[in-house]
């Protein structure tokens, strides 16, 4: 029984059959939803299968074409020609796989690289304020390391410097987590003078911050 049809009569006011009221009293929406859902899931799913069995049989078929075709193009050949040119089809798949080795040897290294630098960055404390794009100046900490090899960067005595050297040139987006402010003694309450024509970036307003970082080329 088609329930658009019982609906339509429903809608219409015209008067069910006894079988058309028990069909309605025992209609579950869901349950005929998920049965076309699932019935639809398994046509799907037979249609996938079914293109795999052709895919499976088409690839047999071009290999046995490939065969066929390699066959024909040594068939004139000495076994010396044959061997070298199956010699150079090894030689340029090894090629192939030798690269695809090597790329992912390097990215495997790169990024345990990047991990370690940015262990190095998390352990110095080295934060940046807000209003600064913390991914680029997280690339620009990375790159004071380029030249280092990936051994020195477990070296303190070789990574500090450039630390220090990194904090001290970019004070201005720095955040100070030291509560104290920029490298003011907790005690006595003093800091280092700002340098002659600049302005103290933890007094500056963050319009004054964007231009100093503006100026500096960090923005």
């Amino acid at each position: 029984m088609d329930i658009k049809l019982v609906l339509g009569k429903v809608r219409d006011g015209e008067e069910l059959t006894e079988e058309e009221k028990a069909f309605l009293a025992d209609y579950d929406h869901d349950k005929v939803m998920n049965d076309a859902a699932a019935a639809a899931r398994r046509r799907a799913e037979a249609r996938a299968a079914e293109a795999e069995k052709e895919r499976a049989t088409l690839q047999e078929t071009l290999a046995e074409l490939q065969a066929k075709i390699d066959e024909a193009e040594t068939a004139g050949k000495s076994d010396v020609e044959q061997l070298q040119a199956n010699m150079d089809k090894l030689a340029a798949r090894l090629a192939e796989r030798d690269k695809e080795l090597d790329e992912a040897r390097a990215a495997n290294a790169k990024m345990a690289r990047d991990t370690k630098i940015r262990e190095i960055q998390s352990a110095a404390g080295i934060a940046f304020v807000d209003g600064v794009d913390g991914t680029v100046m997280s690339g620009a900490f990375a790159s004071a390391f380029a030249d280092l090899d990936d051994a020195d960067l477990g070296d303190e005595t070789v990574t500090k410097p450039i630390i220090d050297g990194f904090r001290n040139a970019n004070k201005a987006v720095i955040a100070d987590k030291s509560g104290v402010g920029s490298g003011g003694n907790p005690h006595d309450g003093t800091g280092p003078a700002a340098p002659v024509g600049e302005s103290d970036p933890e007094k500056m307003t963050t319009e004054e911050r964007a231009a100093d970082l503006k100026k500096r080329g960090l923005l």
